[in-house]
């Protein structure tokens, strides 16, 4: 996770997002690697953040698609950019999204966090442009795909994007319906 996403509280805000239903298995997918001392210590933070949580830590820096995620779990996602320049790092690279589909496939509720480098300016090296062309990709296709997107500025969550969800809009409709009766 980058140092930006320590100011935002985006992984605050994402923990606490999905932690409202404790009935389900609760997994924590957590992609960064503790390269060095600064980030064992980001990730004794976020430990500490999610200890009471009832939490199933699942350590995916990489091959999101080994991740043994229970059926009709509800996840937390964090963070896509590590994932996806840990990906990108490898030999033998698997595409970010090919996890993610797995993972939504198995989890009943899936938060993921993620970072925005399309505003950043460049000009950068190729490698640098390659991951925010990889991340701006998978971004866009997440949010996209989400019935829920928020952008976390300064610690507070602005919503982005919400779908109506069916049930809502049948409501309502019956809702509509008996005003106009009325």
């Amino acid at each position: 996770e980058e140092v930006m996403a320590e100011s935002t509280g985006k992984s605050m805000r994402g923990g606490a997002r999905k932690t409202d239903m404790r009935h389900q298995p609760s997994c924590y997918l957590a992609t960064m690697i503790a390269w060095d001392e600064e980030c064992r210590e980001r990730i004794r933070k976020h430990r500490k953040m999610r200890e009471k949580k009832n939490f199933m830590t699942i350590e995916c820096p990489v091959d999101l698609l080994k991740a043994e995620v229970p059926a009709r779990s509800r996840c937390l996602l964090e963070c896509v950019s590590n994932l996806a320049a840990n990906e990108m790092y490898r030999r033998d690279m698997e595409d970010p999204e090919n996890g993610i589909r797995m993972i939504r496939k198995n989890a009943d509720f899936l938060v993921v966090v993620t970072n925005d480098v399309s505003g950043d300016q460049g000009p950068y090296s190729e490698e640098t442009e390659a991951y925010r062309k990889l991340l701006g990709r998978i971004n866009c296709k997440l949010a996209g795909e989400a019935d829920e997107v928020y952008e976390v500025i300064c610690g507070e969550p602005v919503m982005v994007k919400k779908k109506k969800r069916e049930d809502t809009e049948v409501e309502e409709r019956r809702t509509d319906r008996s005003v106009d009766r009325q």
